[in-house]
């Protein structure tokens, strides 16, 4: 399975951590910050960087067209309702693409994102060592209007360690 639905085409894809400066404008890192992966998505620049702040962590996307920034806690954090997944999100990117992204405890090998057209898009995963995290991020690219059904998070077995229905756009 591809880190994209249909129609969304990803190239240069790089997801060696790196060390980068923290983010202007956002909360003080608790840690370093690590840009986790960068690449041209849709024809538009990506990167993605991941931080801990406080009990949590941040996610923060920059495309072409300018940058977000969320933060949420950590898997297994009662606020989530969860024990696997963390924090997740979705951002729009420039275009046709859509960005899917959270973190997920680093005992998971893979979360596949299912949509309701039945499409299942397995997400890149990146572990969070160099950021001092023990959790894992994943990261997905979907066209714009796309509903998604569920994250499912799969342990090394193949078997299913959590499901969950997203709340948010497109789900």
């Amino acid at each position: 399975m591809p880190p994209s639905g249909p129609d969304v085409g990803i190239t240069d894809l790089d997801v060696e951590p790196r060390i980068v400066a923290a983010p202007v404008g956002g909360p003080a890192p608790n840690g370093p910050v690590v840009e986790v992966a960068r690449g041209t998505v849709g024809g538009s620049s990506y990167r993605m960087t991941v931080y801990r702040q406080g009990e949590g962590l941040c996610i923060g996307t920059a495309w072409s067209s300018g940058e977000g920034l969320g933060c949420g806690a950590l898997p297994g954090d009662a606020v989530t309702g969860h024990e696997v997944f963390g924090m997740t999100g979705f951002g729009g990117g420039d275009g046709a693409a859509h960005e899917l992204s959270g973190v997920v405890r680093s005992d998971v090998d893979a979360v596949v994102i299912k949509t309701a057209s039945n499409t299942q898009v397995q997400a890149v995963m990146v572990p969070l060592e160099a950021a001092e995290i023990d959790a894992a991020a994943f990261f997905a690219f979907l066209p714009a209007g796309v509903d998604i059904d569920a994250f499912v998070a799969l342990g090394a077995d193949g078997k299913v360690l959590e499901s969950f229905s997203p709340l948010g756009p497109g789900g």
